[in-house]
C-alpha cells in the first residue's frame, strides 16, 4: 500500500510551502528510509533543496546531490545544481568534474562533443590548465571535428610541449578551409615546431616548400616570412 508514502509526500510539500525546513527534512528522511533505489535520486534532490533553500546547509545539500548522482549519474537536476553550488563556492575545477561525469553518463555524439568543447574553454581560460584542456579537446574532436576546438587543441598542445601532437593538429587545421592569413600563420608555426620542437629541419623544409607551392599562399603579401625561413633552412641543410 503506497498511501502512507503519498501522505508523507504531501506533508513534505506542505512543510516546504510553509518554510518549515526541519519538519520537511524529517518527512523526506522517512520517505528515503522506505524508498526503492530507483526512487532515491529524486528524493535526495528534494532533500538537497530543503537543506539549501530552507535550512541554509549548503555543504549537506551538496552531499545529498553527490549521493543522488552516485545512484543515478544521469540525474540532470542534481548535476546542474551541484555544479552551480561548487562554482558559487569558487571550486570551478570541481564543477567541471561534475559536469564532465554527467556528460559522460547522459550524452553522446555531437551533444557530448559540444559540452566537452565548452569544458575545454573553462579549463583553458578559467582554470589555466592546458593539459586538462588538451584532454577535453581530444574527446570533443573524436566526436566532432570542430575547427574552433582544433585551434584550441593545437595551442594548448604547444603550451604543454607535446610537439608531435601539436604538429598533427596544425596539419589537420591546414587541411581545413581557412582564410589565407590564418593558413600562413599555421604553416609557419608547424614548420617552426618541426624544426625546433622536433629537431627535424628536413620536415620543416618540406612544410615550407608545400606552402609556397600553394598559389594563394605564394601570392600573399606576407609570404616573405616563409621565403626567408625556407632560404635559411636550405642553407643550413646544404
Amino acid at each position: 500500500d503506497k498511501r502512507p508514502q503519498r501522505h508523507t509526500r504531501l506533508i513534505v510539500d506542505l512543510h516546504r510551502a510553509l518554510g518549515e525546513g526541519g519538519a520537511a527534512l524529517a518527512a523526506i528522511d522517512q520517505l528515503l528510509e522506505k524508498a526503492k533505489d530507483k526512487e532515491k535520486p529524486l528524493l535526495l534532490e528534494s532533500r538537497a533543496e530543503i537543506l539549501e533553500d530552507l535550512l541554509g546547509e549548503k555543504v549537506a545539500a551538496a552531499d545529498a546531490r553527490r549521493q543522488a548522482l552516485a545512484l543515478d549519474p544521469k540525474q540532470r537536476t542534481a548535476a546542474r545544481l551541484l555544479a552551480r553550488q561548487l562554482r558559487d563556492a569558487g571550486d570551478a575545477r570541481g564543477a567541471l568534474g561534475v559536469e564532465r561525469a554527467y556528460t559522460d553518463a547522459a550524452l553522446s555524439g555531437r551533444a557530448r562533443a559540444a559540452v566537452y568543447a565548452q569544458l575545454a574553454v573553462t579549463a583553458d581560460e578559467e582554470l589555466r590548465d592546458p593539459a586538462l584542456c588538451a584532454e577535453l579537446c581530444a574527446v570533443a574532436l573524436k566526436l566532432d571535428g570542430a575547427v574552433d576546438v582544433l585551434r584550441r587543441y593545437a595551442k594548448v598542445l604547444e603550451q604543454v610541449g607535446d610537439n608531435a601532437e601539436a604538429v598533427d593538429a596544425l596539419k589537420r587545421l591546414l587541411e581545413a578551409n581557412l582564410a589565407v592569413d590564418e593558413r600562413l600563420e599555421l604553416l609557419r608555426r608547424k614548420a617552426r615546431l618541426e624544426e625546433v620542437g622536433l629537431g627535424n629541419k628536413k620536415e620543416a623544409r618540406r612544410t615550407l616548400r608545400a606552402g609556397l607551392a600553394d598559389a594563394e599562399l605564394a601570392a600573399h603579401p606576407a609570404v616573405d616570412v616563409l621565403v626567408d625561413d625556407l632560404a635559411r633552412l636550405e642553407e643550413e641543410l646544404d
